[in-house]
């Protein structure tokens, strides 16, 4: 039972209504706790909407709430000093919502927390007014720097366009599955089009460590009639001798 002013219910109380199931009685044990730590009357509103008051972009809302705090600023720096791991909150330990090794492996390119940083920086940005959750997301740029097309401008990967004004995610993939992806699936369209599970396009598909010299080495061996085919023509059935201009 909550008792006002006593400490340490989160770990003596919630591990014994998630081990029983009790969706009710955690939903109760939230609202006490917020109404001891915040004074507010929650417990005798129920349901609760979160976001009723902690303002948050998903459903549109654009600014902090009457509450004066993102929804993103108030659970990231409230559960930051407390051991949660992405995992209590995010899609789990078996759905694992990152799924793509070069950018979650430890071994890979980048560790899990690059791109959003970890739950103290995320609640801070959010808090300080620097980030706007949901609307200000880690950009490729950050990290892929003097690449070609890489900065399109858009806060958003999943709304970024370049090629033609081609979605970024139609030939790299989702935003947490970017080819290669860990799961078979998220390598379904790379793998049916061009035989390995590289970037669309990429001239990884064929050649395990080279991207070629230039464009003009592009088109002696790829471009024209009669030329080798690559990766480009998944999308491109002809390749102008004039890809070098």
């Amino acid at each position: 039972m909550w008792v006002p002013g006593s400490r340490g219910v989160i770990e003596n109380v919630l591990p014994a209504f998630e081990t029983a199931g009790m969706e009710v009685q955690r939903s109760a044990y939230r609202s006490m706790s917020h109404d001891r730590l915040h004074g507010t009357r929650l417990v005798n509103q129920k349901p609760v909407l979160c976001a009723s008051c902690h303002g948050t972009p998903v459903p549109g809302q654009a600014d902090k709430g009457s509450a004066g705090m993102y929804l993103s600023a108030a659970i990231h720096t409230y559960h930051a000093p407390r051991g949660a791991t992405r995992y209590n909150c995010h899609p789990g330990s078996q759905t694992r919502c990152s799924r793509s090794p070069p950018h979650t492996a430890v071994s890979g390119n980048r560790t899990r927390t690059t791109c959003h940083g970890d739950r103290t920086r995320v609640g801070q940005t959010a808090m300080t007014g620097a980030r706007v959750p949901w609307s200000n997301e880690p950009k490729c740029v950050t990290c892929h720097a003097g690449v070609a097309g890489v900065d399109t401008g858009d806060p958003l990967y999943r709304n970024a366009t370049g090629h033609g004004n081609v979605h970024c995610a139609r030939c790299h993939g989702s935003p947490h599955a970017m080819v290669p992806g860990r799961e078979a699936s998220d390598n379904y369209q790379a793998m049916q089009y061009q035989h390995s599970p590289k970037t669309i396009g990429s001239c990884g598909a064929c050649h395990d460590n080279s991207k070629g010299e230039s464009a003009c080495e592009l088109a002696d061996q790829h471009a024209g009639p009669g030329a080798t085919p690559s990766a480009c023509n998944v999308c491109h059935t002809d390749v102008s001798a004039n890809t070098a201009q």
